[in-house]
């Protein structure tokens, strides 16, 4: 670990400087860095000298900056190896200007002059655990990640000091049973998968789609027949035990890259479910013998199991019982087989007199019970706790946007208010860039912020914004990001797809308004005045402080209800003022007396007022009620043609923010000179764009003279640009399948049948050339003669076009609007397709977008680095071209590769191993439509990728190529002794040389060796033709070895 951090400090500071320090192991002769601990012979001099003196602490590390020989130098020094990794990450952090997130690094615009800044400082985080939970089920999380994104992800935790990787594996959930846990019982075992694009999820009801199908530009992002992670995929014809050794496989190896990283992994499980296909009960002894046996026996240096209590179980006595046995059979198996694992239990909330009878060394790390703050752990009395908030919520927030209603604010106030046992900070979320990338960088620094620098919201995101965008930007975004994004909807994942429409799409969960005091008064008489926040009795509501001295009654929902303690009522008071602030509808306040469903004496009524802070007064007579009583102010929705009127106020309003947002960046971008600084710009513009179009379409969708395509098509392009990540990326394929597959093309086919009554061609795709545009369409009825292209509006083909045609080339200029009608025999014409628009010819004025995600920041030495990168460009496939450019650090000259097509416009190329050496490898992206070009990184050639070469302390095996035969139309090979996996790749080249254009999947060693291909190309179509298939050997480190002779078990 102190080579791999010398390694990467190297790296940093080339990139930082322009001068690439030299690593050795003896004395330092010029100014430097001397990293180690003690055994290393400098901090043994240092220490005998008392030059240094090293904290005793877990992770612990000391900067120090003193002379050596005459020379300046900065010394990195920590009892232990971690805490040398987090010193390197600290001083580039914290001195150096580098910002670590996971969709890459931020460094100064400028290179520095000088890298060894003036420090002497002891740093220990404030608690031991520290990373997150990325929530297995939806697109967005880690059901996704392939291996590629799990080392990028485990490499930037590293680098954001964050040593915690949770993740949670549904068995029997929704028929959800995902694929790094499983058992064998009575010769039974389950079918796992992971939920992918075309299968959908159970939660909301999300649905399959088929990604090569995706309107506006979407599908141009994914490069297989379905989008996934990479044990999902390819798995149709593979039986159980190959699909679950494929996951087994690839959380082993995500096990063993985290520990070379400093990184525990957590698993955990709901351990009261299984699925029902086995016909037990998960009590039944077998089963959990089972289940223990798979954990410890796959997973022997697994960091944590986390067993969890099922939504509802805590307040249920019986149902808790029965957990409480299956826990004990974990524990106690856990305990006897693998002792270093270390048990924990969580759920969604606990109750503490239940954990309170656990054994003592039993962590308690519930997640929060969908807030984004936490407990402080006190209730837990000395028992170790581990606080967990929601970035996001699944449900009445947003994954899409900033996740309304789920503030860092409150994480923050959570994070001040921590007990002395909490010993653990992380966070479950979905995404983990775009919008929760601040609260992401927050939940990194925040344990390790021992001057209390983040001290609020505004903070956070000030410094986030100054690091992200420049300082001459940072107060205008700071602005926009600090929770004030314009509100576009509560839907998020957990629920059924809503339709375009004004207001909350979860009435039942939506807040309405915000309550800071109310006052009872008469004339001549004196006034009852009652801060809402001191109230006696409460039904579903929170207190939130709004300054030092100041709460009110927030998170208030229909039904919801505060008590008062009795007074003496004035016979003269007549009159009711609350005052009130609502960003939500809006609603009422029912005054009753002694009970929530007692005399009611009055009604006020809640208008929006654009914030939940915005305070206004509202009042109401009421009815004189001599004598003692207690008052209960019951919270009410409010009435339909109220709601309405106020949603679409709201809405309006929101659409207004956007536009004056939009504009504040199109000013920001214009003006900086830094081309970092305006990509990441351009990012942020594009989801405030997104939130732009949902409020268009909301507003607009049921109007039947609305064009909804043109905002329909735009909205779906800025969720295309905003893709960093598999997050983001995973958000396109939930917005596709979700709302254009259920919302919007049903809606714009009824319209166009209403019209034509007749099927339309479909899936009409246009693309820009040099000279013109080329269009391509699907059909798939039958009856048609032939078709007919229109451009803006006007027929352009003469003749009817063939019946088998499939694409036509158009010779214009300019922004082009195209649609295709079939011809029946009967000559009447059928529905357009769905228009598609492009810039045709000399129009196109925008280069290609370079997408780039996970890339590489390390390669094994005496392996080839895999590059690949997604075009989105209006231009057609054939224009597109991309080339990849590498050099070794400290060369002047680089070396240029031309990336090869996967597929449509994915690109691929592999730096050969001989070409990289120790200190590693630079490289970037250049790409043309033939008239534009562009670069990634966008600072690039300035600011490129890099990765180091890693040599691990063990030395590679020796593998050879499989021998592989045909059998059936699959593939069979014999074991390659110490193979962990099995790379299987596939070409129409019987010549062809295995690489990342033809990669198809890998099989675990420990399964059947076969595989048979699920007949589909990687556009998802059937395999036409001969195809020829090679496997190579990969040990359990990452080194590959040669490839199999290529064999074909298809043959035309």
């Amino acid at each position: 670990m102190e080579d791999y951090a010398a390694k990467d400090l190297s790296r940093y500071i080339y990139q930082l400087s322009g001068n690439l320090p030299t690593i050795t192991t003896g004395d330092l002769k010029t100014t430097g860095f001397i990293l180690g601990r003690p055994g290393n012979p400098l901090i043994d001099r240092l220490i005998s000298e008392q030059k240094i003196k090293l904290p005793a602490s877990p992770q612990s590390y000391l900067l120090k900056k003193l002379r050596e020989n005459g020379k300046e130098v900065i010394v990195i020094a920590a009892n232990e190896e971690v805490g040398v990794l987090y010193g390197v990450y600290g001083l580039l952090e914290e001195h150096l200007g580098v910002s670590f997130s996971f969709d890459g690094d931020v460094l100064p615009a400028k290179k520095l002059t000088n890298v060894l800044p003036d420090v002497n400082e002891e740093k220990t985080p404030a608690v031991e655990v520290r990373g997150f939970l990325p929530w297995t089920n939806f697109p967005q999380s880690a059901t996704s990640y392939s291996w590629e994104d799990w080392k990028f992800i485990l490499d930037q935790m590293a680098r954001m000091r964050m040593n915690f990787l949770h993740i949670h594996n549904y068995n029997g959930e929704a028929e959800h049973n995902e694929m790094f846990h499983n058992f064998e019982v009575d010769g039974k075992m389950s079918r796992v998968w992971m939920a992918t694009a075309r299968t959908g999820h159970a939660w909301g009801s999300f649905p399959g789609g088929e990604v090569n199908k995706y309107p506006f530009g979407s599908s141009d992002l994914f490069d297989d027949y379905d989008f996934g992670a990479d044990c999902a995929l390819h798995n149709e014809k593979l039986d159980n035990k190959q699909v679950f050794r494929k996951g087994v496989n690839e959380f082993q190896r995500v096990i063993e890259y985290a520990h070379r990283r400093g990184i525990r992994i957590g698993l955990g499980l709901d351990i009261d479910l299984i699925p029902e296909a086995y016909g037990l009960q998960p009590d039944d002894p077998k089963v959990i013998e089972a289940r223990v046996k798979q954990i410890t026996t796959d997973y022997p240096n697994l960091d944590y199991v986390l067993c969890f209590q099922s939504e509802g179980i805590a307040k249920d006595k019986a149902k808790w019982q029965k957990w409480r046995i299956i826990f004990d059979g974990f524990y106690n198996g856990l305990k006897k087989t693998t002792p270093n694992t270390r048990v924990a239990v969580s759920g969604w909330g606990l109750e503490p007199e239940n954990t309170a009878t656990l054994p003592k060394d039993v962590i308690c790390a519930p997640i929060s019970y969908y807030s984004d703050g936490f407990e402080n752990g006190s209730i837990y009395d000395q028992r170790e706790y581990w606080g967990c908030p929601w970035l996001e919520r699944d449900f009445n927030s947003s994954v899409y946007y900033y996740p309304y209603n789920m503030d860092l604010s409150n994480t923050i106030k959570a994070w001040k208010e921590r007990a002395p046992n909490m010993k653990g900070f992380y966070s479950l979320t979905w995404r983990i860039t775009d919008a929760v990338k601040a609260k992401m960088w927050y939940m990194s620094r925040a344990p390790w912020d021992d001057k209390n620098e983040l001290k609020d919201s505004k903070t956070v995101y000030g410094r986030f914004a100054e690091q992200q965008y420049g300082n001459a930007a940072a107060t205008a975004i700071t602005s926009i990001i600090n929770e004030n994004e314009p509100y576009a909807s509560n839907f998020s994942e957990c629920r059924p797809t809503p339709p375009f429409e004004v207001g909350d799409v979860e009435n039942n969960e939506s807040y309405l308004f915000n309550v800071l005091s109310f006052r009872l008064s008469g004339d001549g008489t004196q006034e009852l005045f009652m801060p809402a926040a001191n109230y006696t009795q409460n039904n579903v509501v929170r207190t939130v402080s709004i300054s030092s001295d100041s709460s009110c009654v927030a998170y208030i929902r229909k039904g919801s209800w505060t008590a008062y303690k009795e007074q003496e009522f004035d016979p003269k008071w007549t009159k009711f003022k609350a005052r009130v602030a609502s960003m939500g509808s809006g609603g009422r306040i029912e005054i009753h007396l002694n009970a929530p469903d007692g005399p009611k004496i009055g009604e006020a009524l809640v208008q929006p007022t654009g914030d939940w802070v915005n305070w206004t007064d509202v009042q109401t007579t009421i009815t004189p009620a001599p004598g003692k009583h207690s008052i209960y102010l019951v919270y009410r929705e409010p009435d339909a043609a109220q709601a309405y009127k106020a949603d679409v106020a709201m809405a309006q309003g929101e659409l207004s923010k956007a536009k004056e947002q939009l504009s504040t960046l199109d000013n920001a971008i214009n003006t900086t000179t830094n081309p970092g600084q305006q990509y990441r710009l351009k990012l942020l513009r594009s989801r405030i764009g997104a939130e732009q179009d949902h409020i268009q379409l909301n507003l607009h969708f049921n109007e039947a003279k609305w064009n909804i395509t043109p905002v329909a098509a735009s909205w779906v392009r800025n969720f295309n640009s905003r893709v960093t990540d598999l997050s983001s990326l995973g958000n396109v394929v939930s917005m596709q399948n979700r709302f254009i597959q259920k919302n919007y093309l049903p809606e714009i086919n009824r319209r166009l049948l209403n019209s034509y009554g007749a099927p339309a061609p479909e899936n009409l795709q246009a693309k820009g050339t040099h000279d013109g545009a080329i269009l391509t369409w699907e059909m798939n009825h039958s009856g048609s003669r032939g078709f007919i292209i229109f451009r803006n509006g006007e027929r352009i083909t003469e003749n009817v076009l063939p019946a088998d045609a499939r694409r036509y080339e158009d010779k214009t200029s300019g922004t082009a609007k195209y649609e295709v009608i079939s011809v029946r025999w009967d000559d009447i014409g059928s529905t357009p397709s769905v228009a598609a628009t492009c810039e045709a010819g000399s129009a196109d004025k925008t280069p290609p977008q370079i997408v780039v995600i996970s890339p590489a920041t390390t390669v094994l030495a005496g392996q080839p680095l895999w590059v690949k990168a997604r075009l989105l460009d209006n231009r057609g496939y054939d224009l597109l071209k991309a080339n990849l450019y590498y050099r070794t650090p400290g060369e002047k000259d680089w070396q240029q590769l031309h990336m090869t097509r996967r597929i449509k416009a994915i690109f691929t190329a592999v730096i050969p191993a001989d070409k990289i050496g120790a200190e590693g490898v630079e490289y970037y992206i250049s790409a043309t439509d033939g008239s534009n070009q562009s670069s990634f990184p966008a600072d690039a050639p300035a600011q490129p990728l890099s990765a180091l070469q890693e040599k691990l302390p063990v030395t590679a095996t020796a593998l050879t190529a499989p021998a592989v035969e045909s059998q059936k139309r699959s593939l069979k090979w014999q074991p390659v002794a110490n193979a962990s996996y099995y790379h299987i790749y596939r070409s129409q080249d019987k010549d062809f040389t295995p690489c990342p254009d033809n990669f198809l999947t890998y099989i675990a060693a420990d399964a059947a060796l076969t595989f048979t291909d699920n007949g589909e190309d990687f556009l998802a179509q059937p395999l036409q033709g001969a195809w020829y298939y090679r496997v190579t050997a990969v040990d359990p480190h990452g080194y590959e070895g040669p490839a199999s002779a290529s064999i074909t078990p298809y043959q035309p």
